[in-house]
């Protein structure tokens, strides 16, 4: 399957969006339906960048509604397929979905700039 199978933290507990590839596309067009500016953050947990900027996801996740927005963790070690669709050559890397696209992130990232 291409996109196997992508475990991220339960949304009850931290916040985050689960999804699998059985409902990848339902949950994107569901969260866009809500008008929530989708983000995914690709990381590896060895890596010293993408843990300086988890806690400033984490309260972008648990306050998703104040900030409207939906967070997406994928750790890239275990999900492999991801970094070929969607082009990632770096992490941590920050994919937005705007509108109809999906397009990279290149601001600071940190809690204030993320907000924005």
């Amino acid at each position: 399957e291409y996109f196997a199978f992508i475990l991220l933290f339960h949304q009850a507990i931290c916040g985050f969006v689960d999804i699998n590839f059985d409902n990848f596309d339902l949950e994107i067009e569901s969260l866009q339906n809500q008008n929530k500016t989708i983000l995914i953050e690709f990381f590896r947990p060895s890596c010293s960048k993408c843990k300086k900027i988890s806690p400033a996801l984490d309260v972008l996740s648990r306050e998703s509604d104040k900030y409207n927005i939906s967070v997406i963790k994928a750790n890239i070690n275990e999900h492999r397929d991801l970094i070929s669709l969607f082009g990632i050559r770096k992490i941590p890397h920050i994919k937005l979905k705007l509108e109809k696209n999906w397009v990279d992130y290149e601001g600071p990232m940190d809690l204030e700039n993320l907000m924005k």
